[in-house]
C-alpha cells in the first residue's frame, strides 16, 4: 500500500502555530531544496512555549491544518515547548493524538542527554574561520579585540572556541564576567 503524507513547516515556532490562522507552509523537496547547506533555520525560530494565553490557537490550528504529528527541531525552549504541549494532553483531545518528536538542533549545545547538538559543531567552525581572519588583523596591527559568540547563558561556544584559537583570554557565563575585569585585562594585554 502506498502512503501519502504531506509535510508543513510552522514558521518561528510555536508562536507561528498560536497566530489566528497558523503561519504554516505547505513543505515539498523542491521548496527544502539546499536547506541541507545552509546553517540556521529556514523557517525561522522563536522562544515561545505554549501557555494558557495562547493554547487554544495552538489546538485550533492543529486541527485547521490537520497535523498529526509535530517534528520540533531546536533548543532548550523548544523543549520546554514540547514539555508544555504534554502537560495540555489532559485538558486537550487533540493533542493526545498528536505525537511530538523532538530533534536537538542549537548552537549552545546545552541539552541534557545529548553530547553535541545539530548546529553547535558548525557554529564552531564559523566562529574559528572568523576568528582567524580577525587574528590576522590583529597581529599586523598590534591590536586587541574581543570576540563576542552566541551561546546564551551556556559557555559552551566560549570555551570550545577558546580551546581552539588560543586567545590570551576566555570569558564564560558559568564563571562569573564583570565588566572591571574585563578593562584590567584588556589594559593588561594593550600593553
Amino acid at each position: 500500500a502506498v502512503v501519502s503524507t504531506q509535510s508543513t513547516g510552522v514558521q518561528n515556532g510555536f508562536q507561528g502555530l498560536s497566530t489566528e490562522h497558523g503561519d504554516i507552509v505547505e513543505l515539498n523537496w523542491m521548496s527544502v531544496n539546499g536547506w541541507a547547506v545552509k546553517g540556521g533555520a529556514e523557517l525561522g525560530t522563536n522562544r515561545s512555549v505554549p501557555n494558557d494565553k495562547n493554547i487554544d490557537a495552538i489546538v485550533r490550528n492543529l486541527e485547521k491544518h490537520k497535523i498529526d504529528v509535530i517534528l520540533m527541531f531546536g533548543g532548550f525552549n523548544g523543549y520546554e515547548a514540547a514539555l508544555a504541549l504534554e502537560n495540555y494532553k489532559s485538558k486537550y483531545s487533540v493533542l493526545q493524538r498528536v505525537p511530538i518528536l523532538c530533534v536537538p538542533g542549537t548552537i549552545a549545545n546545552n541539552l541534557p542527554g545529548t553530547e553535541e547538538t545539530i548546529g553547535a559543531d558548525t557554529s564552531l567552525n564559523n566562529i574559528m574561520h572568523a576568528i582567524d581572519k580577525i587574528k590576522e588583523s590583529a597581529v599586523s596591527s598590534r591590536r586587541v579585540f574581543v570576540v563576542e559568540v552566541m551561546g546564551a547563558d551556556c559557555g559552551y561556544l566560549a570555551c570550545m572556541t577558546g580551546i581552539a584559537t588560543g586567545p590570551e583570554r576566555s570569558y564564560m557565563n558559568e564563571f562569573g564576567l564583570s565588566l572591571p575585569n574585563i578593562l584590567d585585562d584588556l589594559k593588561m594585554l594593550a600593553k
